[in-house]
């Protein structure tokens, strides 16, 4: 059994890989099908494989480089939901606590000190927020550049231009982490002990730059610069207007990780606290670029936006703890063989209880999807659901055959849609902030040319999500109301 420990410790990486899979692919059956946050990712990618561009045929607000890995995916493996919920949940969650656990072991971490708190910073993350989607990816990188500054000595000279590209990465993820990410690289580069040197900030940036001007060709090459601009740039006043809200606790928690970030920072300067220089220059790190990361949640401070923003904080708190409290009072002898047995009963409990958990909802899912060769292969689909999704699709197809057109204007349209493989761009999610730089009016125009066509919006007031107001009173306001259809209101225009 002292031979099994062992190896367990020689072979961490890959026994750390197996957890990860055990515990993102324990969740992969768990949520059914519904119009949220999944779905309108989904949806965008599952269009995309069907022939449509991004951007110029859909309505995204961010970057494309999820989306671009989520189509080939998609194509590789089979466009269906469970193909997207292997890449969204078990790739994308195993792939950014990995790097989490290898940003504590390049930290000096204890090995098993790092392999449990990631395990439990995991475990915890994937009961708050199972998908983080494009988010997720942008944090991948930005970890992945804290985990290359504490990789590569300054003596490398290739260490700032591959530190570059990263940070292009991050912007392809999404837009505004970047900007994050860059100031706090730059709050680092000011404030932490070694010499300075602007040459190095300076190839940092012309590095990013360069590939950013080769991204923006390739839209222009393509023709889809214009509208790249326009949803990504376009938007983002509507957006940042309409959508502030969240929780008085979300927003508390933020504000309290702030004071904390900079508290770290005045610690790791204050020469009276006892520190060695590379563990007040990691502190420094992890805090400068903590105190910007804790703006992805403006302007929606809900649960999601802001455990996304405060990944890194938590990685930071996390070293931070184990520096100063953990390896003084639990690196003994007998605490670290107790830790040895836990890992072991922790992988083969997971293990076993994976197997279990996946077959009995394996069963649920044979039962209650819909077939491989539909798009919603793999997801739960509830009894209800179904029968609405099958009564909205009838009454499609019953106004169609009597010649007239159907539009759902609403968060809901692509659970109908995805299945008639179809697209009715804006109207398919009219959120604000993703109806590009004309906003609410140019949907309205949009809608001032249909003639012969059934208008479908809810009949309750959206209070969830950012569906826009004024396109929906334009709708109550200018069209007969001819009856309802499960949450839906039918109107008419001629």
């Amino acid at each position: 059994m002292e031979k099994l420990k062992e190896k367990i410790l020689k072979h961490d990486n890959l026994i750390m890989i197996l957890i990860m899979l055990l515990i993102s692919s324990s969740f992969l059956l768990t949520i059914s099908l519904d119009a949220n946050d999944e779905l309108w990712n989904f949806s965008n990618i599952y269009k995309m494989t069907n022939g449509l561009q991004i951007y110029k045929d859909l309505n995204v607000i961010v970057t494309p480089l999820f989306f671009f890995l989520g189509k080939i995916i998609l194509e590789t493996f089979g466009t269906n939901y469970l193909i997207f919920r292997i890449y969204s949940v078990v790739i994308l969650n195993t792939c950014v606590f990995f790097c989490i656990y290898q940003i504590f072991r390049k930290l000096q971490m204890q090995k098993l000190n790092a392999m449990f708190f990631t395990v439990f910073f995991m475990i915890i993350q994937m009961i708050i927020l199972l998908n983080g989607f494009y988010n997720f990816l942008a944090i991948l990188f930005v970890l992945l550049g804290i985990f290359w500054e504490l990789k590569v000595s300054e003596e490398k000279k290739y260490k700032n231009m591959v530190q570059g590209l990263i940070t292009f990465l991050i912007f392809l993820s999404k837009q505004n982490i970047v900007i994050f990410y860059l100031l706090g690289r730059i709050l680092y580069f000011f404030i932490k002990e070694d010499k300075k040197d602007l040459i190095k900030l300076c190839i940092e940036l012309i590095s990013s730059a360069i590939c950013l001007v080769l991204f923006l060709l390739y839209m222009y090459v393509t023709d889809n610069l214009f509208a790249f601009l326009d949803y990504t740039v376009g938007g983002l006043k509507e957006f940042s207007k309409n959508n502030m809200f969240g929780s008085i606790t979300g927003l508390i928690t933020i504000i309290a990780e702030i004071g904390i970030s900079i508290f770290m920072i005045w610690m790791a300067k204050n020469k009276k606290i006892p520190l060695k220089k590379q563990e007040r220059n990691n502190i420094l790190l992890l805090a400068s670029i903590s105190l910007f990361m804790l703006g992805i949640a403006y302007p929606i401070f809900n649960t999601a936006h802001v455990f996304i923003g405060s990944i890194v904080f938590i990685v930071m708190m996390i070293y931070v703890l184990d520096l100063l409290i953990f390896k003084p009072l639990l690196y003994t002898g007998k605490i670290n063989k107790i830790k040895k047995w836990l890992i072991i009963i922790a992988v083969f409990t997971l293990l076993g209880g994976n197997l279990w958990y996946n077959m009995q909802r394996y069963e649920t899912i044979k039962e209650f999807s819909y077939g491989i060769e539909t798009p919603y292969y793999g997801v739960l689909v509830e009894k209800e659901k179904r029968e609405e999704i099958d009564e909205i699709l009838q009454y499609i197809k019953q106004e169609e055959a009597a010649g007239r057109n159907v539009k759902i204007i609403s968060y809901y349209a692509n659970l109908y849609m995805n299945l008639l493989e179809r697209n009715n761009g804006e109207m398919d999610l009219p959120f604000y902030g993703n109806l590009g730089k004309d906003g609410e009016e140019g949907l309205i125009e949009q809608i001032k040319q249909l003639r012969n066509t059934k208008i479908l919006i809810l009949t309750q007031e959206d209070e969830d999500y950012q569906e826009s107001k004024k396109v929906m009173y334009y709708i109550k306001e200018n069209y007969p109301k001819e009856g309802e259809i499960r949450q839906f209101s039918i109107y008419y225009a001629e």
